[in-house]
């Protein structure tokens, strides 16, 4: 498996820094060395919860980057670069005013976010409400009851089919099947009461996005479980395709009486 990458700290860096006097002071004293120390104590600053560090790990803190204590102690203490607090602790200003600034577009940032997933949210549970169709879940389970009493039997194409060219059609491969019932009813609903598995008190379900969505668990079906229905509907394509019609129908009516109202 693959190493898990550890967090990675960022703080915003101005490109001219080398410049400000208190630095030129201290690479004119100590060098490049001394300019070198600075920025590892700013970064061991980063890298703690609150920005500050204790006085008394310095001299860890040396070896570790192969210099010595006393260098250190000088670069905190004598150039006005950090201030010590309570002579516990070293910290930068400068470094706090920029961690505070960036904390501040990070939780506006995590709002937003949070925002943005609760409005998707409410807008999914409202489609799921609704099934996107002009009439209620009840009415849709009602018009689509019948096919929990379809068995894997041959049914003669009903008459409602005859005026639709993309429904009167012979019987298709899977994926043509699949892909035509999608496309005619994008929101096809239908319950399997006590078909393949399922109780007689299940809700049923419908197409959501080309998906197959539970409405019992109100959740999208697993690949397993949803090809499982797709093979069971696909050995019913006749019906299947007819009571998709009937939906259609329906949710035309639906439309019509809303707009005469």
């Amino acid at each position: 498996m693959p190493k898990k990458i550890e967090e990675q700290y960022w703080f915003s860096h101005d490109v001219n820094a080398k410049d400000d006097p208190k630095c030129l002071m201290l690479i004119d004293e100590l060098g490049l060395e001394g300019y070198g120390i600075y920025w590892v104590l700013i970064e061991t600053l980063r890298a703690q919860p609150d920005y500050r560090y204790p006085l008394k790990l310095i001299s860890s803190l040396a070896r570790k980057y192969a210099t010595t204590s006393p260098k250190m102690q000088t670069v905190i203490t004598q150039y006005g670069l950090f201030e010590v607090e309570n002579e516990e602790f070293f910290l930068s200003k400068s470094l706090l005013r920029r961690m505070q600034k960036y904390e501040l577009k990070v939780e506006q940032l995590r709002q937003n976010a949070l925002k943005g997933v609760q409005k998707r949210k409410d807008e999914f549970e409202k489609q799921m409400q609704t099934l996107s169709l002009p009439y209620s879940t009840e009415q849709m389970l009602n018009n689509c009851s019948a096919i929990a009493e379809l068995e894997y039997s041959s049914i003669e194409h009903s008459s409602l089919l005859k005026d639709n060219s993309l429904l009167g059609i012979e019987r298709v491969d899977f994926k043509t099947f699949k892909k035509r019932l999608i496309e005619f009813c994008p929101t096809f609903g239908f319950n399997l009461k006590g078909k393949i598995g399922y109780s007689a008190d299940h809700v049923g379900f419908c197409l959501k996005n080309g998906y197959l969505f539970d409405l019992h668990n109100k959740k999208l079906l697993d690949k397993n479980s949803s090809f499982e229905i797709w093979q069971y509907l696909y050995s019913l394509q006749d019906k299947v395709f007819e009571l998709a019609n009937t939906q259609i129908q329906n949710q035309h009516k639906e439309e019509n009486y809303a707009n005469n109202q």
